[in-house]
């Protein structure tokens, strides 16, 4: 196995890990039993004693239990939102709003290279120059 897989597997069962305990701990301050929790869950028993002991198992059960819990939001909180636009995307829309005119220049660049502005420019002395 190489280090890249066994980083990746320590990660994944650090998470189960800390997911069970968390889960656990906020069952037992619920004051509820396995059996009563996988009955709100809609999960087996068998499930939630897999999900409990940092076993890996099937995600939809894991968010099912997360849920009954009141835990499942904290995953959301932890993602990206999905709406946002992405640095590409944004540069995209900008483009397209960005108008280029006939002479194949933008307004910006048009103004920066116009013969008035270039003679008033010359005629500027900065304190250095004499």
């Amino acid at each position: 196995m190489s280090k890249q897989q066994q980083t990746t597997e320590q990660a994944v069962a650090s998470l189960l890990k800390r997911i069970s305990e968390a889960g656990r701990k906020q069952r037992l301050s619920n004051n509820t039993s396995q059996a009563d929790q996988a009955d709100i869950a809609s999960i087996s028993i068998k499930a939630l004693q897999k999900i409990e002991a940092g076993e890996s198992g099937n995600s939809s059960v894991l968010f099912k239990y997360l849920h009954s819990l009141d835990l499942l939001h904290l995953i959301y909180t932890a993602l990206p939102d999905p709406t946002e636009l992405t640095p590409i995307e944004k540069f995209e829309i900008q483009a397209k709003n960005t108008k280029i005119r006939a002479s194949g220049k933008t307004k910006e660049s048009r103004i920066a290279t116009s013969p008035a502005l270039k003679a008033i420019d010359k005629n500027i002395k900065w304190g250095d120059e004499t």
